[in-house]
């Protein structure tokens, strides 16, 4: 409807509202098309206040998702624009955006860190297992190599006696 009348302000709100049900619905990966389509169409108006109404709402997206590089590259980008345009409440909200996203990273690496950590000490626990395990396998070749060394002996020994035997009866 806004297309077949030209009104292009009409087409991007609908492009927020798209985004907006996917981002309530928490299909945030859902909604990232529809933002990122609005804040081109935002950027082609020259809507200041919209490109950072989008640029929030993309970056909010990608940090509901996890990914937080992203939000915080593009929340990056609305602070900027908001502040060089004086647009003060929208900067301020856009920096506690900002605060959040700055937060889990933190988090986010603290975890990475820890599980690192976790996952080191796994492995030296598995190493340690595997060499005790190729310790009582090398144990019990050993083992078995003397047996058999014995074994050889006292077969060696059996057929010298029988030898013995053989000789002493051809001998009667």
């Amino acid at each position: 409807l806004f297309k077949k009348v030209g009104d292009k302000k009409g087409m991007v709100g609908m492009q927020i509202e798209i985004g907006d049900i996917y981002f309530k619905q928490q299909k945030y990966e859902g909604s990232l098309p529809s933002y990122k389509q609005a804040l081109k169409s935002y950027e082609d108006l020259k809507d200041t206040k919209g490109q950072i109404t989008a640029l929030n709402r993309i970056g909010t997206a990608y940090s509901q998702w996890g990914n937080y590089d992203e939000a915080y590259i593009f929340l990056s980008r609305a602070l900027d624009l908001a502040k060089k345009n004086n647009l003060n409440s929208q900067a301020n909200a856009i920096s506690q955006n900002l605060e959040v996203v700055k937060k889990n990273m933190s988090n986010w690496q603290k975890s990475q860190t820890e599980y690192a950590v976790q996952a080191e000490k796994e492995q030296q626990k598995k190493t340690k297992e595997q060499e005790m395990q190729i310790r009582t396998k090398e144990s019990e070749i050993s083992q078995l190599a003397s047996q058999n060394i014995k074994s050889m002996e006292e077969i060696e020994q059996l057929s010298v006696e029988a030898q013995l035997k053989e000789l002493k009866i051809k001998t009667q």
